[in-house]
């Protein structure tokens, strides 16, 4: 989908800036509730995603989350000395270790579904359903442009920028 002509770069640039505001209102706010058990948001997301997919090495973990498997690690290590999830070894390969949420990681998760249903409530109050799904068509499509461009395999990678969770 292309830009209407009369409105040229200027909306593309507004489009990015409130797309990037947006993220980080949602990142600072999430932040704030999982403070309350030691966390950040990046860690209860890693949480979250055990819970609903458990026994997933850090690299399973890695590739589907799309983050880089240094940082899942640090998340990983966080979590696990809270004593929220735990490895256990692969019984097909010793090289491996599984993760697993233990049961102390059950109020972590049951306030993250409480902090998201209240986010969710908040970002859409006032938003018309329709306006609602055409922005989640829209950005689905913006994150498979952007997950199928090459443009990130043609930077050497010395000159791109260390990206920290």
């Amino acid at each position: 989908m292309r830009l209407h002509p009369t409105m040229g770069a200027r909306v593309e640039r507004d489009f990015l800036i409130a797309l990037l505001e947006v993220a980080r209102h949602l990142r600072t706010h999430a932040d704030r509730s999982a403070r309350k058990h030691r966390m950040t948001w990046a860690r209860w997301m890693i949480l979250t995603r055990l819970e609903g997919q458990p026994d997933l090495s850090q690299s399973e973990l890695s590739a589907i989350a799309g983050i880089a498997p240094i940082t899942v690690a640090r998340l990983v290590r966080h979590i696990e000395a809270l004593g929220l999830v735990e490895r256990q070894a692969d019984p097909k390969d010793a090289r491996i270790r599984r993760l697993r949420i233990t049961r102390a990681a059950a109020p972590a998760l049951r306030d993250s579904k409480r902090c998201q249903a209240e986010l969710d409530e908040l970002i859409t109050r006032g938003v018309r359903p329709a306006a609602l799904d055409a922005m989640v068509i829209a950005l689905r499509t913006i994150t498979e442009n952007l997950s199928s461009s090459r443009q990130l395999a043609k930077v050497p990678h010395e000159a791109r920028p260390n990206v920290r969770a």
